[in-house]
């Protein structure tokens, strides 16, 4: 009788915490190379979440180096590019282009859903066919 009493109560703890989390739907990457010589990889993670609540993404880490990554969301949708070679410069002008974050393992993503914090974990992502751009 406790077994199931206890058992009942963790998952009357654990049932919100469940429910509120985001379902990722589809995650890609593709690799881009310009005509200026740059080379780069953009990253789509869609998701959407499981009660149709509003869900505000704080931010998007690389798990392997923990590196903060520049991205973008929007109706379900998070985007971020990674700069793998920069485009060519003048000899005199100084390296502005950061060193491209570790993304071997995934990323972090970090959101909340009213007033809680949450985070969800994408470690593969499917390759799409490599673009060339004028």
């Amino acid at each position: 009788m406790k077994k199931n009493i206890i058992s009942v109560f963790c998952a009357y703890c654990l049932l919100p915490i469940a429910y509120s989390q985001i379902k990722v739907t589809k995650v890609t990457s593709q690799k881009i190379t310009s005509g200026t010589g740059e080379v780069f990889i953009n990253y789509a993670i869609e998701f959407k979440d499981k009660k149709n609540a509003s869900v505000q993404i704080d931010s998007v880490k690389s798990i392997a180096d923990a590196s903060l990554l520049r991205s973008v969301a929007a109706y379900g949708r998070i985007t971020f590019n990674i700069i793998l070679i920069p485009p060519a410069k003048c000899k005199t002008c100084p390296e502005t282009t950061p060193s491209p974050p570790n993304m071997t393992k995934g990323v972090i993503i970090y959101y909340k859903i009213g007033e809680k914090r949450l985070k969800c974990k994408v470690k593969k992502f499917e390759e799409m066919e490599m673009v060339m751009q004028p």
